[in-house]
C-alpha cells in the first residue's frame, strides 16, 4: 500500500534489483542460506544468555496463566533458582574421576 511511501519504494528497489542481477540457479540454496543464518542467530543468542532467559520466561508465564485461571487451586508461592557456583569431590581416592569404569 502507499501509506507509508518511503518503504513502499524500497522494497520496490530491492525487488528489481533482485529481478535484475540475481541469478535463478541459485535459487535451490537460498533454504540453506536462510537455515545458517537462523543458526547463527541461535547460536549467538544462546552465547548471549538469552535463550535460557526466554525458555524460563516462557515457563513461569505459563505458570503465572495457570495459576490465574485456577481460582481457588493450589497456586505456586515462588520459583526457585539453582547455580553450581563450584565444583566439589570431582577426585576422591576411594571413587576416582567421575565417568569411570574401575574403581580401586
Amino acid at each position: 500500500s502507499w501509506e507509508k511511501p518511503a518503504i513502499t519504494g524500497l522494497v520496490a528497489v530491492i525487488y528489481f534489483q533482485l529481478c535484475l542481477f540475481f541469478n535463478l540457479e541459485y535459487v535451490g540454496g537460498a533454504p540453506v542460506f536462510f537455515v545458517i543464518v537462523l543458526m547463527v542467530f541461535l547460536g549467538f543468542d544462546r552465547a548471549q544468555g538469552r535463550f535460557q532467559r526466554r525458555f524460563l520466561n516462557r515457563g513461569l508465564d505459563t505458570l503465572r496463566e495457570s495459576a490465574e485461571s485456577a481460582k481457588g487451586a493450589h497456586r505456586p508461592v515462588g520459583a526457585v533458582r539453582v547455580k553450581v557456583t563450584e565444583g566439589r569431590n570431582l577426585k576422591s581416592p576411594e571413587l576416582g574421576l567421575p565417568g569411570t569404569t574401575s574403581v580401586r
